[in-house]
């Protein structure tokens, strides 16, 4: 494995446009400039150097890169930064950390992901997806050696842990999970037969926001003014009625897991379309739930290569079953 590998930081949301609007004043403090030329040349000087600083400046944070940069050969942890052909690292000892955490603010809009240690602390990423944060933040607690600590669902593995696999570390820890038996209240439809468990169930999970918002616009339209308008017009929200069809049948899914000692096959079947995750008992690394990038709950579960998002928008009761079902699976015996 090699001892040196970078790991892009995720752009902050406010970069870009706030990076925009510092590049515009910029180009206008040069335009103003150009102006009073004629009145003050010591005025037209200092404007123009404060423009091309902010021209300067605005593409930096608009268009400029960071990374961290993890060097164990060397022992050093560094941040750096790149713009067009510059490039600069600040390095601080690698010892300064200990772990990756995993957390969600209430000033922030997504998911932070942060290397801790007792000296200092490094913003890697913040991702609006928590599958997607997770995913880093275990990429990186992986080959660095540390330890992964997840605030969200309120888990911690320790650097000796990530390198197992989840049924690996169950059975070291004693006795297979029990079976969590008939599952809770009549939404989750189980078949057992040769070893295997079936789980089938219906999910609602939101369509896309804009599509959403234009349908329930539409709506409250059609029904404030369907009074004022001649039956004749009436034709004319038949495609409004579509319109909000289609955002019901996009958010219509019928899942179906199937779970042995083998391992985990996920199926998701949508209108038009079929999409199915298979992971093998022994690549499953983590099975937890967390929150899903619309802000529902499901059961998530991990491999180095895949990650199946199971059962949105289900009871919290009907997820913890779930999850007992899935652990107590993948930990029988063959």
């Amino acid at each position: 494995m090699t001892e040196r590998q970078s790991f892009a930081r995720d752009k902050n949301p406010w970069e870009i446009p706030v990076g925009s609007v510092v590049f515009l004043v910029g180009i206008g403090s040069v335009f103003f400039a150009q102006l009073v030329a004629r009145e003050s040349a010591a005025a037209m000087i200092v404007l123009a150097a404060v423009g091309l600083a902010l021209i300067v400046g605005g593409t930096w944070i608009a268009l400029g890169g960071e990374a961290l940069l993890v060097d164990r050969a060397e022992g050093q942890v560094c941040r750096t930064r790149s713009f067009l052909f510059y490039r600069s690292e600040e390095c601080c000892p690698f010892s300064d950390f200990k772990q990756v955490q995993i957390s969600k603010e209430l000033w922030s809009s997504g998911y932070l992901v942060r290397v801790t240690g007792p000296k200092r602390t490094l913003l890697l990423a913040s991702s609006k997806s928590y599958e997607s944060a997770h995913t880093r933040a275990r990429r990186l607690a992986e080959f660095a050696g540390w330890s992964l600590v997840d605030r969200v669902s309120g888990s911690r593995l320790e650097a000796k842990e990530l390198e197992e696999s989840l049924v690996a570390r169950l059975r070291r820890a004693g006795p297979a999970p029990a079976d969590p038996g008939a599952p809770p209240g009549r939404g989750l439809a189980v078949d057992r037969a040769d070893g295997r468990l079936r789980v089938a169930f219906r999910t609602f999970q939101g369509p896309p926001r804009a599509l959403a918002a234009l349908a329930f616009i539409l709506l409250v339209g059609v029904i404030f003014g369907a009074g004022s308008v001649s039956p004749h017009c009436l034709w004319g929200l038949v495609p409004f009625a579509a319109l909000f069809g289609v955002c019901v049948a996009w958010s219509l899914r019928r899942e179906s897991l199937d779970l042995s000692v083998e391992g985990v096959r996920h199926q998701v079947r949508k209108p038009g379309r079929l999409r199915a995750i298979e992971i093998p008992a022994g690549r499953v690394v983590e099975v937890e739930i967390g929150p899903t990038s619309d802000g529902q709950q499901a059961v998530f579960v991990r491999s180095d290569e895949a990650v199946a998002a199971v059962g949105w928008g289900l009871k919290p009761e009907e997820l913890e079953w779930l999850r007992a079902a899935m652990v107590s699976a993948l930990c029988g015996e063959k």
